[in-house]
C-alpha cells in the first residue's frame, strides 16, 4: 500500500474513533451499521464531499480486513447511505485545464525569464517536457522535500538515450509508481519530436551534460544536489503561466493530463493509453479532454465535408490544434424531422459531443410554414437541452439560395428564412448556445453557387468552411461571444 493511503486511512479510522467517543458510542469492531450510518451522516453535515466520505469508508473497511472481521462497510444500508450521499452531493468536474503542444512550446520559452540560473531553465525545460510525453504524475518526477528520495520518483538511472533505427529513443524505466506498489516496473519508449526546443530526448540531453554528477539520486538535482520538490515543480509552472500571460486552472497534473489529451489526439489506442500511463482502470477516460464537434445537416453539409478534406486544416478545419475532433454528419435531402433520429443512432456506439452543430432548415421552407417549422425546432432543441445539458447546441443559418425548389414565391421563402434565423437564434442563446450567422454568402452574387442555385460552389464551400472554422474557434474560447461574427 502507498504511504499516503496508509496516512489516509490511519486518519479516517482515527475521525472515526473520535467521533463514537464525541457521542458516547463505544469502540467495538466490528463496527456496528447504525455506527457507519451515522458516521457517514456526520460527515456530510461537516461539509465533506462525497468522494472523501467514501475514502474514509475504505479506511475503515481496510480496518476491518486487517483484524479479519466481517467488513460492515459493505452492507446493502451502508451502500445505499453512499448512494444518496453522491445524489445529493455530486461530484465536482475536475477543473484542470491541459496543458497543450503550443502551450508547452512557450512555458518552456518563458524558463529562461522566470528561472534564477541558466541551469535552471535546462532543468525545468527538461522536466516539463518529460512530463508531458511520458504522461508523468508529479509524484514521478519531483520529491516531496529537497532530501526526499521520493518512492516513486525517476532516478538517474532510470533513463537512457539509445540510437534505434538511425533515430534516438528515450527508454524511461518506471520502477514504480501509485498504481504499482509491487515494483513491477514498466518501461516507456519516447520517439524524437521535430521541434527540438520541446523534445524530450534533446531538452535532456541538455540537461545531463551540465546536471551535477551524483549518480545515486534523483534524476532532477539541482546544482547543489538536493532534489526538485513538489513545491519548485508548480511554483516555475505558475510563474511561465503569469510571464506567458496564460489564465486558466493549470495545475502541475496538467502535463499529464495533456499528454493523454494529445496521444488520444494524435490516434493512440485506448489499451496503449491506458499502459503508458499506468492506469488499471478507465480512470484515463477523465483525462483526455478532446472537444468533439459534430456537425448535423443536410447536402451543405454533406458537400462542405468532402471540400473540408482537401483545405490544409483537413476534416477538423485547423482545430485539431485546439484538441478539437470534428464529426461530419451530412444526408442529402435530410429536413429538421430527421434530427432526432441521426442524432440518437449516432449517440448508440459514440459518447455525447461537445458541441453540436445544425446546419438543417432549408428544406422545409416552402413545405412547412415559418411558424410551424420555428415550433418544431423549438420542441426539439428545448429537449435536446434537457436531455443534454452539458451539450453546447450551436445553430447555423439557414442560408440564402438563388432558387427555391417547391417554391411560388422566392421573396416569401426569404422572409420566412430570415424569421426563422432570428427566432431560433434567439432560442439557443436562451439556452445558453451560440449562433453561426452567415451574411457574407449572399443570393446576389452567383459565383458562390452552383448552376442549381441551390448548392454552393467551390468559393461558396470555403467561405461557409471558413465561417464554420472561425466561428468554433471564437465558440472554443473560454467567455467568447456566443454569436458569429460579432
Amino acid at each position: 500500500m502507498a504511504q499516503k493511503t496508509w496516512k489516509t486511512y490511519n486518519t479516517a479510522v482515527e475521525s472515526f474513533k473520535n467521533f463514537r467517543s464525541a457521542y458516547n458510542l463505544h469502540d467495538i469492531w466490528p463496527a456496528p451499521l447504525s455506527d457507519l450510518i451515522f458516521y457517514i451522516a456526520f460527515l456530510s453535515f461537516k461539509g465533506l464531499s462525497a468522494s472523501t466520505v467514501l475514502t474514509y469508508m475504505s479506511g475503515i473497511s481496510y480496518q476491518h480486513k486487517i483484524q479479519d472481521l466481517t467488513d460492515s462497510t459493505k452492507s446493502f444500508l451502508v451502500g445505499k447511505t453512499l448512494e444518496g450521499l453522491k445524489r445529493s452531493n455530486p461530484k465536482k468536474n475536475d477543473l484542470r485545464v491541459p496543458i497543450s503542444i503550443d502551450l508547452l512550446r512557450k512555458l518552456i520559452r518563458s524558463l529562461q525569464h522566470v528561472c534564477f540560473s541558466s541551469y535552471e531553465s535546462v532543468m525545468f525545460a527538461s522536466a516539463f517536457s518529460l512530463s508531458f510525453f511520458a504522461l508523468l504524475r508529479v509524484g514521478e518526477i519531483a520529491a516531496e522535500s529537497k532530501t526526499d528520495l521520493g518512492a516513486h520518483v525517476i532516478q538517474i538511472s532510470d533513463v537512457s538515450v539509445v540510437k534505434f533505427d538511425h533515430k534516438e529513443e528515450l527508454r524511461l524505466c518506471i520502477r514504480s509508481s501509485k498504481t504499482d506498489q509491487l515494483h513491477s516496473s514498466l518501461t516507456l519508449i519516447i520517439s524524437e519530436q521535430i521541434d527540438k526546443s520541446l523534445c524530450p530526448i534533446h531538452l535532456l540531453k541538455q540537461f545531463l551534460q551540465i546536471r551535477y554528477p551524483s549518480s545515486g539520486s534523483n534524476l532532477y538535482i539541482h546544482f547543489d544536489g538536493s532534489s526538485l520538490t513538489r513545491y519548485q515543480f508548480s511554483s516555475i509552472l505558475q510563474k511561465s503561466l503569469s510571464f506567458s500571460e496564460i489564465n486558466g486552472h493549470f495545475r502541475a497534473h496538467s502535463f499529464r493530463i495533456g499528454g493523454a489529451t494529445e496521444a488520444k489526439r494524435l490516434g493512440v489506442d485506448d489499451e496503449t493509453l491506458k499502459k503508458w500511463g499506468r492506469w488499471t482502470s478507465d480512470a484515463y477516460t477523465k483525462y483526455i479532454r478532446v472537444k468533439t464537434i459534430w456537425l448535423i445537416g443536410s447536402s451543405i453539409v454533406y458537400w462542405a465535408n468532402k471540400e473540408a478534406s482537401s483545405r490544409p486544416g483537413g476534416l477538423h478545419l485547423g482545430l485539431q490544434n485546439t484538441g478539437a475532433h470534428m464529426i461530419w454528419i451530412g444526408q442529402r435531402g435530410m429536413k429538421w424531422g430527421d434530427l432526432n433520429r441521426v442524432f440518437e443512432q449516432r449517440l448508440l456506439n459514440r459518447p455525447l459531443p461537445s458541441f453540436l452543430v445544425i446546419q438543417l432548415g432549408s428544406n422545409d421552407l416552402g413545405i412547412s410554414t415559418s411558424e410551424k417549422l420555428f415550433s418544431d425546432i423549438e420542441c426539439d432543441l428545448l429537449r435536446l437541452h434537457a436531455l443534454y445539458p452539458a451539450l453546447k447546441i450551436i445553430w447555423s443559418d439557414i442560408l440564402m439560395r438563388r432558387y427555391w425548389h417547391n417554391a411560388n414565391c422566392g421573396q416569401a421563402i426569404e422572409r420566412a428564412r430570415k424569421r426563422v434565423n432570428l427566432r431560433v437564434k434567439n432560442l439557443v442563446l436562451s439556452i445558453g448556445g451560440c449562433a453561426i450567422r452567415h451574411s457574407n454568402i449572399r443570393a446576389k452574387e452567383s459565383n458562390l453557387f452552383r448552376y442549381d442555385g441551390t448548392h454552393l460552389s467551390k468559393i461558396g464551400n470555403d467561405i461557409y468552411l471558413n465561417n464554420l472554422q472561425g466561428a468554433l474557434e471564437q465558440f472554443m474560447r473560454s467567455g467568447g461571444p456566443a454569436v458569429f461574427p460579432q
